[in-house]
This record gives C-alpha cells, sequence and structure tokens, in this order.
C-alpha cells in the first residue's frame, strides 16, 4: 500500500504557474504534489532525512525544490518523482526555497543567519547573504534577479543586492519574529508577516512603513499579496486566514475550519482562491471572495506494517510506511506519544514487559529502543545487512530479538545494544522472531 496524504504537520505550500498542482511540505519528511481541482495526490517526493520545511515549483512546472531540516535544498522532476540534484552548503535547517523568474538559478534561507543564491544545473553557490542576527526564515528574488529579499527571526527584513551581496534596505519595527517577507506585484512594496500577530506593509526603497494589518490574536506566519496585487492574504496560528484590502487595510473575508495552525498561505495564480497549510495535517483551498471553504488535500498517513498491544492492555503501538510509531492510550483512545527517527518504513514494534521501552524495526536497517515515557531514543542495534522484518523481548526485556532480510535472527544485550548471538542458515528472509 502506498502513501496517501501527509502524515505530520504541513510546513510550505505552493501552487504551480498554471494553477493545475498544489504542493505542500510536511514533518513527515515528504513533499506532495496534489491535482487542485480534484484533491487527489499525484506524486510524493520523499527522501530527506529531515522535515520538508519549504517548497516552491518552478515556472515551467517541470522542477520542485524541497528544503529540509536535514540543512539541504533539493530539486526534483516533477513528473517521475525523481531527485535529481542538492543544493550543499548551508550549516543548519533550510527554510526557504525559491526559483529565479527565468529558472536558472534558486535562492534558499536557512536557521544559519544566510540566504544564498545557487545555480540550478550546476547546483555551484553563486552568492551568500550574510549579517541577520538569527535565522533567515524566508528568502526570496527580484524578478530581474538583481534583488534579495529576506526576513529573519532577528525582528528585520532585508533587501540586498545580488552581485556585491551587500545590504541595501532594511525593514525594522515589528517587535517578534519576522516570519516571512514577499514583495507586491510591481516589486515596489515589500510585505512581512511576524509573530507580533501584525502584518506590515513596506515603501521598497525608502524602507518606511505604509500600513499594518492588524486583527489576528495569535502570531502571522504567512503574508503574501495577490497576483493583481489588490488584496492581501495572512495565515495565522490563531487557526484562521483571512483576505484584506490591500489600499484600505479592512478585512474582507476570513477562512476558518482548520483544527490548528495555519503555517503557510499562497493564491493560486488567478487570484479568485486561496491556499492554506496548517498543523492539522492538511491543506485547504478556499474561496477568496467569500472565504467558503472549496477543497481539502489529506489522506490517511501511511501503511500501518505493525501493530503491538502492551501485557496489560493499556498501550496501542501502530507504526507504518511513514517511519514513525504512534503510541496510543487504549483507553481514552488519543495519541499519547511518537517515535520518529527512522528513515524508512518501520515494519515492526514492540512494548517490554514492563512498558518501560518501545522497540521499533525498519527498513532503513536498524532497530532503535525508545523511553516509552520520553519518547528518547535510548540506543541503537546496528548490524544487519538488510531490512529488519521483525523483534521481540525476550524474557524480561533484557535482552532482544530479531529477524532480518539477510537471512539471519539476532540476540541483542537491550543495555549495551551489543550482539550476542547470531542464528544463520536460512535461505531467504527471516520474517518473524518469537
Amino acid at each position: 500500500m502506498t502513501q496517501v496524504g501527509h502524515g505530520n504537520t504541513l510546513t510550505a505550500v505552493a501552487c504551480s504557474a498554471d494553477g493545475r498542482w498544489v504542493l505542500t511540505g510536511s514533518f513527515d519528511r515528504s513533499a506532495c504534489l496534489w491535482d487542485r481541482e480534484s484533491g487527489k495526490e499525484i506524486r510524493r517526493y520523499a527522501g530527506p532525512a529531515g522535515i520538508v520545511t519549504a517548497v516552491a515549483l518552478s515556472a515551467d512546472g517541470r522542477w520542485v525544490l524541497t528544503g529540509s531540516s536535514d540543512a539541504l535544498a533539493r530539486l526534483w522532476d516533477r513528473e517521475s518523482g525523481q531527485e535529481v540534484r542538492q543544493y550543499r552548503g548551508h550549516a543548519e535547517r533550510v527554510s526557504s526555497v525559491g526559483f529565479s523568474a527565468d529558472g536558472r538559478s534558486v535562492v534558499t534561507g536557512s536557521w544559519d543567519k544566510t540566504a544564498r543564491v545557487w545555480d540550478r544545473e550546476s547546483g555551484q553557490e553563486l552568492r551568500r547573504f550574510d549579517g541577520h542576527a538569527d535565522k533567515v526564515v524566508s528568502a526570496v528574488l527580484t524578478r530581474d534577479g538583481r534583488l534579495a529579499l529576506t526576513a529573519s527571526s532577528d525582528r528585520t527584513a532585508r533587501l540586498w543586492e545580488r552581485e556585491s551581496g551587500r545590504e541595501a534596505r532594511r525593514y525594522a519595527g515589528h517587535a517578534a519574529e519576522v516570519a516571512s517577507a514577499a514583495f507586491s506585484p510591481d516589486e515596489r512594496q515589500v510585505l512581512t508577516a511576524s509573530h507580533d500577530k501584525t502584518a506590515r506593509v513596506w515603501d521598497r526603497d525608502a524602507a518606511t512603513e505604509l500600513g499594518r494589518f492588524e486583527g489576528h490574536s495569535d502570531r502571522v506566519t504567512s503574508a503574501v499579496f495577490s497576483p493583481d496585487g489588490r488584496w492581501v492574504l495572512t495565515g495565522s496560528w490563531d487557526q484562521s486566514a483571512r483576505v484584506w484590502e490591500r489600499e484600505s487595510r479592512k478585512e474582507v473575508s476570513r477562512c476558518k475550519g482548520h483544527s490548528s495552525m495555519i503555517s503557510a498561505v499562497a493564491f493560486t495564480p488567478d487570484g479568485t482562491q486561496v491556499l492554506t497549510a496548517s498543523h492539522d495535517f492538511t491543506a485547504r483551498l478556499w474561496d477568496r471572495h467569500s472565504g467558503a471553504f472549496v477543497q481539502a488535500y489529506e489522506g490517511r498517513a501511511s501503511a500501518v506494517l505493525s501493530v503491538a498491544v502492551s501485557r496489560d492492555s493499556r498501550w496501542i503501538l501502530v507504526a507504518g510506511a511513514d517511519g514513525v510509531c504512534h503510541l496510543w492510550d487504549r483507553s481514552g483512545g488519543k495519541e499519547a506519544l511518537r517515535f520518529e527517527g527512522h528513515t524508512k518504513a518501520i515494519s515492526a514494534a514492540a512494548l517490554s514487559p514492563d512498558n518501560r521501552f518501545v522497540l521499533t524495526a525498519s527498513d532503513d536497517h536498524s532497530v532503535r529502543l525508545w523511553d516509552r515515557e520520553s519518547g528518547k531514543e535510548l540506543r541503537r542495534l546496528e548490524g544487519h545487512a538488510e531490512r529488519v522484518a521483525s523483534v521481540a523481548f525476550v524474557g524480561d526485556g533484557r535482552q532482544v530479538l530479531t529477524g532480518s532480510d539477510d537471512g539471519t535472527a539476532r540476540l541483542w544485550d537491550a543495555e549495551s545494544a551489543k550482539e550476542l548471538r547470531r542464528y544463520q542458515g536460512h535461505v531467504a528472509r527471516v520474517s518473524s522472531v518469537a
């Protein structure tokens, strides 16, 4: 069974230039391409070792760009879903990605306090912008590629000259982190969103504040202009997105329905609809004029590959193709904890006899021991040459038994993670141990 929909918080959303596709990024370490009209998932771009924090589509629709918490930006072939190139150099998570208007350059922003421009084809770094005192969370280029605009946790947005790397303007005044920065369609104004619960519009060249959009009751995470420049769209931790008239700064519609905070917003190319991405694991499409719900982009997180119940029947473990193991309280029916760290599907999971530990086996060839109470990874049992298909605690839980597609079963000491014994002789995969 293949994955359908994201299995965790959505971090980013974008729409293709022709309005046909919606692209989303998620904590589940993947980006998904959706058909805008039907809401069906078309393609999945999976491979990053960390959270997908940013997404973009090239103007011609050929390329998908993702940024992730593993400090890399990746270029993907939209049609095949294959990874084409990596952009390496950032020291911390890549929080923003984008293409130049001609598609020949890539711009990234990072928690390492820098923004960078790269050659799309070669992956070579062309320019670095240094100067922010905290994380860079947003980075975009002007259409001619001569200027870059960045937003930072240092409470400022800044304009940079691409050729020299010099800071040209600074937009200061927000009382908290600036979460995003965007140009108006004519590129004469700058729009910023901030955790101070406001969005603000600035004169690009004078760096003076022209007005504020106020009304959200929590952090504003994202703000963008409509394609015609008449409207401003904001998204917030208050679980709403709002459309404002640019000139009067009056709210004209409100999109409500998400059950958790909104992390990103975007207009469709014709400006008649708006997109939101949320921590409730969904992206949604809304009518710009009325704020009415139109379409959801969601689905079940992944194929469930393993379930286990504790000896006292209190806890249920559910693990699957998304590489995440979920612990549920059986009596309350609520998720209590998640165990995240595997880079591929989890094929088996088990609880220790005393319920203190959780054991997971994965297609990434590893077995991991977790503290059930905190969710912290305690130890990693490594040595199998292929997928680990089965795990079990032995006796009082001090030892662990594993079975693998490499044809072996192995006995391990749970405390030291040392292999104690190897059982060889099978001519094919070992699919079950007890």
